[in-house]
């Protein structure tokens, strides 16, 4: 698996809506680049605390407003580890080049 850090890269949310249209998918806490990969459509998946914010609604792994998201809770409070594993799971059977 190659990652690439473009942080260097990225001047405004121009440069990171032009990133965003050539990944596979962004992986991230909740953030800003997460909302703009789901107005753009593009997968992402987002790590969340056992207590989100209200817009990440609860007991779900969708979201009604970005349906390209997938959602990564806590099982409880401060359990990252349930969360990074489910993603890694998934990540391997995540496909190489997704269809365009």
């Amino acid at each position: 698996m190659n990652l690439l850090s473009l942080s260097d890269e990225i001047a405004d949310f121009d440069d990171t809506a032009a990133i965003l249209c050539v990944i596979d998918l962004l992986i991230s806490v909740d953030s800003s680049p997460v909302h703009l990969a789901g107005a753009l459509g593009r997968p992402a998946w987002v790590m969340l605390p056992y207590e989100p914010e209200w817009r990440w609604l609860l007991a779900r792994d969708d979201s009604p407003w970005y349906p390209s998201l997938t959602l990564f809770r806590q099982p409880q409070h401060g359990q990252w580890t349930p969360v990074v594993q489910a993603m890694s799971q998934r990540l391997a059977s995540w496909p190489q080049h997704p269809p365009c």
